[in-house]
C-alpha cells in the first residue's frame, strides 16, 4: 500500500485546501517531513488514517475535532486519499461530522459524516462511512489499529511499549494480534470457576441448615452434635426416624383404646343426664299446675261480668251511626257559607281592581303628556346630520392631502440619506485614488533610483557614463536592497487608474442623487404652500405636526358630537315607538274600570242571599258546626271500642289459661311415665371418670404430635441432604476441573511462573518480534546490543512472560532495559517498532506496506547513533519503500534532501510545500 496524492480542507491546523502529491518524492528512499513545532506534520498522517479508517491515529484525537478553526465558515472539511495497493489504485474520500453554515438563513446545520471510495476498474463506489471503512480494510488488510502500528512509528508510544511491564504490554499485544478471545476464555474459566466454588459453598451451607434443623433426642444429643461436626449424620438419622415411627405406633394404639373407652362413658353420662332433666322438667310442671288452676278460675269470673255489658254496646252502636247519617247536612251548611265568603271576598276585590285601574289611568295620562312634550323638542335632528356628514368629508379630504405631504417629506427623507450615503463613498473613493497616486509615485521614484543604481554598479573607473558620458564618478547611485519591478509600477498605476474611475463613477452617482433630493424637497414646499400657507415653507415638520394635531382635535370634536346627535336620535325613535303603546295601555284601563264596577255589584247581590239562606240553615241543627259534630261521635266511638275491647280481652284471656291448663295437666302425667322405676348411676361419678379418660387422650396427642412433628422435621431434613450431598459431590468434580483450567489459563498454579493463556500466546509473537528487532538494533548499536524476553519472573506474586531485558555484548551482562540511555532507548525502541512491523505485515497474510512514517526522537542521539539510525531506516527503503521521517532536527535536513516542509501563516493555519 502506497499513498499517492493526500487532499485536505479546513482540516485540522490547515484552514484552506492544500495538497501533498507524495508521487513526486519517488518510488524509494527516505524524505523529511519538517516544520514549526504544532504546524501540523502528525496531521498529514492522521488525515491519512482518517480518510482509510475514519479515526485519527493517535487515541487522544478523536474524529469530531478535525475542522479546523481556522477556517471559513463555508469551506468544507474532507480528506482525500489516492493511494495504491498491488496493481490497483483507490481514491477515498471523507468528511467528518461538523456544524456549516445553512444553505437558507443565517443558522447553522449539521453536515453529517460520509465516505465515498471510488476504484480505477470501474468497479460501482462504495459509500457510508461504515461501508467505505470495512472495504478499506479488505483492501489494504490492516484494520486502524494495526495500521497505526505499521505504518507509524511514534517514538513515545513504543518507548512506552519497550519500557512497559507485562501487563501493559499484554494489552497492547491484545489490541495489536487481536488475543482478546483467549483473555476472554480466561476470564470466562475464571468465572465459572468462581461460580463452581460458590454453588460448592451454597450447596455445603445447604446441607449444614438441613443438618441444624434436624431434632434429635434429648438423650441421643450429645452423640448428634459429634455426628453432625463430621457430617456423618444419616446412620444415626435413620435410627432416630426408625424410633420416632414405632413411637408414632403406640400413640396411635393407645389413642384408639382411649377413643372407645370415651365412647361408652359418654353415652352412659347422656342417658343420666337426660333421665335428671327429665326429673326437673316433671317437678317444675308439678308445681306451676295449682296457680295456673286458680288464675282459671279468677279469669272465668271476669268473663262472666263481661258479657253483660254487650247490650249497651249495641245500642251505643246504633247511635253512631245515626249520628254519621247527620254530618252531610254539616256538610251543606259548610259550602253555603264557604261560597258566601268567596262573593263578598270577590266583591272586595272588584272594587280593589277599579280602585287600582282608576290610579294607573291617571298615571299613563301624565306619561303621555311627558313623551308628547320630549317628541316636540327632538325635531330638526336630521338636519343636523347631514351638516356634520359634511364636515366629516371635509376633514377626510384635509387628512388624505396631510399624508400626501408626509409621503414627499419622507421621499425627501431618503434621497436625502441617499445622497450622503453617495457622497460618503465617493469621499473615499477620492482619497483612494489619491492614496494610490502618491503610492504609484513613490513606486516609480524608487524604480529609477533602483535602475540608476543598477547602471552605477556597472561602471568601472575610466570608463565612461552610459548615462551622461563622464569619465569621473565621483558620487555613484546606490542600488537599494529591495527595488521594485518594471511591474510592480506598471500594476500600482494601473490600481491608481482604476481607483480614479471609481471615483469619478461615485462623483457621478453622488450628483443624480443631489439633483433627486432637490427635486423631492421643491415638490414637497409647493405642496406645503398649498395646504398650510407660505409661512408653512420655514418648518414643514413642525407646521405639519400643528396641522395633523389641529385635524384630530376637530375629528375628537366632531365623534363628541355625533355620538351625542345618534343618542338623541335613538331617544326620538323610543319616545315615538312608546306613546303608541301607552294610548292603548290607557285605554283598556278606562275599559276595566267600567267591567270592574259591574263585578263587584253582581257579587254583593250573590253574598247577600247566600248569607240569608246559611241563617235559616244553622236553626235546625244541633251543634253550630260539623267539627263539634264529629268530636261528639269520636267521643262515642272512644267508649264503644273501649267496652268491646274489654269483652274481648276477658274472652281471650280465659280461654288461653284454659287451654294451657289442660296442656300442663297433660305434660305433668306423660314426664312421670317417662321416669324409671328404679335409681340409675351416679352422674358426679361418671364425669370424673370421663375428665380423666379427657386428659389421658390430651397427654397422648400432645406425645403423639411432638413425635411426629420431629419425624416430618427428621424425615424433610434427611431427604434434603441426601439431594444436597448429591449435587454438591457433582459441583465439587465440576468445580475442580474447571478450578484446574481456570489456574492453568491464568496462571495461577501454585509453585509455577504466573504466565496465563493469553500471555503465552503473545511470548510466541514477541519472540518472533525480538529476532527482526535485534537484528536492525545490532546493526544500530554497533553489534553491542540485543533485546532478549526474560525467562524467570522478579517475584512470584507478578505476572511473568512478557518482561524485557537488554544484552550488553560488550560487557557480557543481560540487563533491565529501563537501565538503557536516552539514545540507547530510542534505538532499542526504533528497533522494536521495525520489528513489530515486520512481524504484524507477515502475520496478516503477507502484505506489502510501501510507506512508512517515523515520528520524533531523533533529538536524544549524538552525531555517530543519529547517523546508524539514518543508515538503519534507509535500509527499509529497499525494494521500492518510501520512509517519511517526522522530525525538526536541524541535522536531519542536511542529511535528507527531499522534504515536506510544513509552515504556519500569520492567520494561524498552516501549507505545505514540497522541497525536492
Amino acid at each position: 500500500m502506497r499513498p499517492m496524492k493526500l487532499t485536505l480542507s479546513a482540516f485540522g491546523p490547515y484552514g484552506d485546501q492544500v495538497e501533498v502529491d507524495f508521487s513526486q518524492l519517488g518510488q524509494k528512499g527516505l524524505y523529511l517531513i519538517t516544520g514549526d513545532t504544532g504546524a501540523g506534520k502528525t496531521s498529514l498522517f492522521d488525515a491519512i488514517t482518517f480518510a482509510l479508517y475514519g479515526e485519527a491515529s493517535g487515541s487522544n484525537r478523536e474524529a469530531a475535532m478535525f475542522r479546523s478553526s481556522y477556517a471559513q465558515p463555508g469551506t468544507p472539511t474532507f480528506v482525500e486519499l489516492t493511494f495504491r495497493c498491488g496493481s490497483q489504485e483507490y481514491t477515498v474520500r471523507r468528511n467528518p461530522e461538523y456544524l456549516r453554515p445553512a444553505k437558507r438563513g443565517d443558522k447553522l446545520v449539521t453536515e453529517k459524516a460520509d465516505a465515498l471510495l471510488t476504484y480505477s476498474d470501474g468497479r460501482p463506489p462504495v459509500t457510508g462511512t461504515r461501508e467505505v471503512t470495512r472495504a478499506v480494510c479488505d483492501v489494504v488488510g490492516l484494520d486502524r489499529a494495526q495500521f497505526a502500528r505499521v505504518a507509524m512509528i511514534a517514538q513515545g508510544e513504543f518507548l512506552n511499549l519497550l519500557l512497559a511491564k507485562t501487563e501493559e504490554r499484554s494489552k497492547i499485544f491484545r489490541e495489536i494480534f487481536h488475543t482478546g478471545p483467549y483473555q476472554q476464555l480466561q476470564e470466562a474459566l475464571k468465572r465459572e470457576a468462581s461460580q463452581g466454588k460458590e454453588a460448592y459453598e451454597a450447596l455445603s451451607r445447604s446441607i449444614r441448615q438441613h443438618i441444624d434443623s434436624v431434632r434429635p433426642p434429648e438423650e441421643s444429643l450429645e452423640a448428634w452434635q459429634e455426628a453432625a461436626e463430621k457430617e456423618e449424620v444419616l446412620p444415626l438419622l435413620d435410627r432416630f426416624l426408625e424410633q420416632d415411627a414405632a413411637g408414632l405406633e403406640e400413640c396411635l394404639r393407645l389413642e384408639q383404646a382411649l377413643r372407645q373407652e370415651g365412647e361408652a362413658l359418654d353415652r352412659r353420662i347422656g342417658k343420666e343426664e337426660s333421665i335428671a332433666r327429665t326429673r326437673r322438667e316433671w317437678e317444675t310442671a308439678r308445681q306451676q299446675l295449682p296457680q295456673l288452676t286458680a288464675r282459671l278460675d279468677a279469669l272465668r269470673t271476669v268473663w262472666e261480668r263481661a258479657q253483660q255489658e254487650e247490650d249497651p254496646l249495641r245500642l251505643l252502636q246504633v247511635e253512631i251511626e245515626t249520628r254519621k247519617g247527620q254530618l252531610s247536612a254539616y256538610d251543606q251548611r259548610e259550602e253555603l257559607d264557604r261560597q258566601r265568603r268567596d262573593a263578598q271576598s270577590r266583591k272586595v276585590q272588584a272594587e280593589q281592581s277599579v280602585q287600582s285601574a282608576r290610579e294607573e289611568t291617571q298615571t299613563l295620562e301624565n306619561q303621555l303628556a311627558d313623551l308628547r312634550r320630549e317628541r316636540d323638542s327632538l325635531e330638526g335632528l336630521d338636519q343636523r346630520a347631514e351638516g356634520m356628514q359634511r364636515q366629516r368629508e371635509a376633514l377626510d379630504r384635509r387628512d388624505r392631502d396631510l399624508d400626501k405631504l408626509r409621503d414627499l417629506l419622507a421621499r425627501h427623507k431618503s434621497l436625502e440619506d441617499s445622497w450622503q450615503q453617495a457622497l460618503e463613498q465617493y469621499r473615499t473613493a477620492a482619497d483612494r485614488a489619491q492614496s494610490l497616486r502618491q503610492a504609484s509615485s513613490r513606486t516609480e521614484r524608487a524604480f529609477l533610483d533602483g535602475q540608476a543604481g543598477y547602471l552605477a554598479g556597472l561602471l568601472q573607473a575610466g570608463d565612461p557614463c552610459p548615462v551622461c558620458g563622464s569619465r569621473d564618478h565621483p558620487a555613484p547611485a546606490v542600488l537599494p536592497q529591495e527595488a521594485p519591478t518594471q511591474e510592480m509600477v506598471e500594476q500600482q498605476k494601473r490600481a491608481a487608474q482604476k481607483a480614479e474611475e471609481k471615483a469619478a463613477q461615485a462623483s457621478q452617482t453622488s450628483g443624480v442623487a443631489q439633483a433627486r433630493c432637490q427635486a423631492a424637497r421643491q415638490e414637497a414646499q409647493n405642496w406645503a404652500e398649498t395646504l398650510l400657507g407660505q409661512e408653512a415653507a420655514e418648518d414643514l415638520p413642525g407646521c405639519l405636526t400643528q396641522a395633523v394635531q389641529t385635524q384630530r382635535t376637530e375629528r375628537q370634536r366632531l365623534d363628541q358630537e355625533e355620538a351625542a346627535l345618534k343618542q338623541q336620535q335613538a331617544r326620538r325613535r323610543t319616545v315615538e315607538a312608546r306613546l303608541p303603546k301607552l294610548e292603548d295601555q290607557a285605554s283598556r284601563c278606562r275599559e276595566a274600570i267600567l267591567e270592574g264596577e259591574k263585578k263587584a255589584a253582581a257579587q254583593a247581590s250573590r253574598a247577600a242571599a247566600l248569607t240569608a239562606q246559611w241563617e235559616s240553615q244553622g236553626e235546625s241543627l244541633e251543634f253550630p258546626t260539623r267539627r263539634e259534630a264529629a268530636e261528639k261521635i269520636r267521643a262515642l266511638e272512644a267508649d264503644w271500642k273501649a267496652g268491646t275491647a274489654a269483652l274481648t280481652a276477658a274472652r281471650t284471656d280465659y280461654e288461653e289459661c284454659r287451654d294451657q291448663t289442660a296442656q300442663l295437666e297433660t305434660r305433668v302425667k306423660t314426664l312421670f311415665d317417662q321416669l324409671p322405676p328404679e335409681q340409675g348411676e351416679d352422674l358426679a361419678t361418671l364425669k370424673a371418670r370421663a375428665e380423666a379418660l379427657h386428659a389421658k387422650q390430651k397427654e397422648n396427642a400432645a406425645a403423639r404430635e411432638a413425635l411426629l412433628t420431629r419425624f416430618d422435621a427428621n424425615r424433610r431434613a434427611r431427604e434434603g441432604i441426601c439431594a444436597q450431598l448429591d449435587k454438591r459431590k457433582q459441583a465439587e468434580e465440576k468445580w475442580t476441573l474447571v478450578r484446574t483450567l481456570s489456574n492453568t489459563a491464568n496462571g495461577t498454579v501454585p509453585g509455577k511462573d504466573k504466565i496465563m493463556l493469553e500471555t503465552y500466546i503473545q511470548m510466541t509473537w514477541f519472540d518472533r518480534i525480538l529476532a527482526r528487532a535485534n537484528v536492525r538494533l545490532m546493526s544500530m548499536t554497533g553489534g553491542r546490543y540485543e533485546l532478549c524476553r526474560r525467562r524467570e519472573a522478579e517475584n512470584q506474586r507478578g505476572r511473568s512472560g512478557l518482561e524485557l531485558d537488554a544484552v550488553d555484548h560488550y560487557k557480557g551482562a543481560q540487563r533491565s532495559v529501563k537501565t538503557l540511555s536516552g539514545g540507547e532507548s530510542f534505538q532499542a525502541s526504533l528497533a522494536l517498532a521495525l520489528g513489530l512491523a515486520d512481524e504484524m505485515q507477515a502475520a496478516a497474510g503477507g502484505i506489502r506496506l510501501e510507506t512508512l512514517f517515523v515520528d520524533e526522537g531523533f533529538g536524544s542521539l549524538d552525531d555517530e547513533a543519529l547517523e546508524q539510525a539514518v543508515r538503519t531506516l534507509g535500509g527499509l527503503t529497499e525494494g521500492n519503500k518510501l520512509v517519511g521521517i517526522i522530525s525538526h532536527v536541524s541535522a536531519l535536513k542536511t542529511r535528507i534532501d527531499r522534504q515536506i516542509v510544513v509552515s504556519k501563516t500569520r492567520g494561524g493555519s498552516s501549507t505545505v510545500k514540497l522541497v525536492l
